[in-house]
């Protein structure tokens, strides 16, 4: 039975091409405490740009040179049972930026599903923090079925001759080269189907990866060189029998760090909706399994949706294009290709903030841009981005929001270009019976970012409460106009959230007894629109 299983699995192993990295190692030490420390050079140029370090062949630091300049500018620290919840502990150290020196710590709640991302601004680089922020971001790395972009991800490549052979254990499973498969994700369509599209994803999403990094991506080359590391030092887990796991809207998760677990089983993990491959029966469902693996596997690398660069969802666009436009295509290609300093980069918030445009996807921009103005309050370019990403036939916020700006003197030609973007989804006979709640919502936008000013922002919320009432209690959920209601009412939760949840400070000076006075304001507001959500 051995052989004969085998003998029918063989063939797939010819679909695995080779592909010759264009990175290599330039140094490898032995440190104390059993680490290893890998010194690699992913661009060609001889230095030095990406470091792994690794206890027990897993992957417990990373340092990174994020623009080849010879100089380390990113380390990253996974932490695993650490009694405070930290699970990951980054350090920026960029000179060049506008945030010299930045410490970010991740603490994972399991309770609320929820990881709270605290950073912490050194500006003098005096070793004195002067700043800190929070926000919350999602626990799992997921990929939701109702992505405008048509949902995607791919697998990468494993760069060597590959061969098949059956495991026994408790589970029988299938390893192909670096990857443990569940026996589970051969019930729906069998081996046959799942190899093929395991293989079509691998080839396909490394050989795009190589394209770009031969173009200069340096985004690309690094994830490029990421996955195959990755590859080369564990076996990828993937599973598809995960029963326990609300599958409600989701296609699939998967582990971030070295602290994360799917069912016991250890990072590097995917876990595949049970019923994926019927979910997605209709024309291009092959293409969309191979761009949902793929995107999975980016999680992998440590990118987390709402706080990286949106690598996941930008390179299974680019990679494996279904029918997006061109104009789609090309923008999540330039994103893949991650030529940014970082996730506060102003090009990479104009980047992201115009595919969430191309693709009706307006959040996946505004959470970027909520994270740049947190840091550079008052930036013009930043609120107009702010206004575009928050406007729409159905969003008047953004609408009202690029009305009160444009009415600002020497504002650059960029500026104004995106202003008129976000003007252009003036829709006046829809909008008119919302303006003062629009304008309220403006106004504390305005607060948050252009002034920094929290205290203000609440002060502004509590005083327009009855205009909320007025604008939003009336409107009925068969209403054409309860588009415009949900779109609001979802705009001053998100104020009031990153006020309250956020513990957004702008540049408020307070004490730890006043901030926390505020947040129970932010909390009872909260309620106040709970009871307006209701009255409909």
């Amino acid at each position: 039975m051995k052989v004969c299983l085998f003998a029918l699995l063989i063939p797939y192993v010819f679909f695995f091409r080779s592909v010759n990295a264009s990175y290599r190692l330039i140094d490898s030490k032995l440190l104390l405490n059993q680490k290893i420390e890998n010194s690699y050079d992913t661009s060609g140029d001889g230095k030095i740009d990406y470091v792994e370090v690794l206890v027990n062949n897993s992957l417990v630091e990373k340092k990174i040179d994020n623009d080849n300049d010879g100089e380390i500018e990113q380390i990253v620290k996974y932490l695993k049972n650490d009694p405070t919840g930290l699970v990951e502990l980054r350090k920026y150290f960029l000179p060049k930026s506008k945030f010299p020196f930045l410490t970010e710590k991740f603490i994972k709640d399991l309770k609320n599903k929820n990881i709270k991302v605290i950073s912490e601004f050194d500006d003098n680089a005096d070793g004195i923090i002067e700043r800190k922020q929070n926000k919350i971001i999602d626990l799992f790395a997921i990929k939701e079925n109702c992505d405008p972009s048509l949902k995607g991800f791919s697998e990468l490549n494993s760069f060597a001759d590959s061969s098949l052979k059956v495991l026994q254990g408790k589970e029988k499973s299938l390893v192909i080269e670096s990857y443990n498969i569940d026996a589970g994700c051969f019930n729906e369509k069998g081996r046959d189907w799942f190899l093929m599209r395991l293989t079509n994803a691998m080839t396909t999403g490394m050989s795009c990866l190589k394209d770009l990094a031969d173009k200069n991506g340096r985004g690309a080359q690094k994830n490029y060189a990421g996955l195959d590391l990755l590859m080369k030092r564990n076996k990828i887990q993937l599973y598809c029998s995960q029963t326990d796991y609300d599958w409600h809207g989701t296609l699939a998760h998967a582990t971030v760090s070295s602290d994360d677990e799917i069912n016991g089983i250890k990072h590097p993990a995917i876990s595949l909706n049970p019923n994926l491959a019927s979910r997605l029966k209709s024309n291009g469902g092959d293409l969309e399994f191979e761009r949902t693996l793929f995107h999975e596997q980016l999680h992998n690398l440590g990118f987390r949706h709402g706080h990286d660069i949106e690598y996941p969802y930008a390179c299974e666009v680019c990679c494996f294009p279904r029918d997006e436009k061109d104009e789609v295509k090309n923008k999540a290609c330039q994103i893949c290709s991650g030529n940014y300093s970082d996730g506060n980069d102003i090009n990479y918030v104009a980047d992201i903030s115009d595919y969430g445009a191309l693709t009706y996807s307006r959040s996946i921009g505004k959470k970027t841009n909520i994270s740049f103005l947190k840091n550079k309050i008052g930036d013009e370019l930043g609120l107009a981005y702010l206004a575009l990403n928050t406007s729409g036939y159905f969003d008047p916020a953004g609408v009202a929001l690029a009305k009160k700006l444009d009415k600002r003197k020497e504002l650059d030609s960029r500026t104004k270009e995106i202003l008129q973007e976000a003007l252009s989804n003036d829709s006046p006979k829809e909008h008119v019976d919302f303006e003062k709640t629009s304008n309220s919502v403006a106004d504390i936008y305005l607060n948050l970012f252009a002034d920094g000013d929290v205290v203000k922002a609440i002060e502004n919320l509590e005083s327009n409460l009855d205009v909320y009432k007025k604008d939003l209690s009336t409107v009925k959920v068969s209403d054409p106009e309860s588009y415009i209601r949900n779109s609001l009412l979802s705009e001053i939760n998100s104020v009031i959230n990153i006020i309250w949840l956020e513990d957004y400070k702008g540049r408020t000076n307070m004490s730890q007894s006043e901030q926390e006075q505020l947040q129970t304001r932010a909390y009872n507001l909260s309620l106040e629109i709970e009871k307006i959500k209701g009255e409909n």
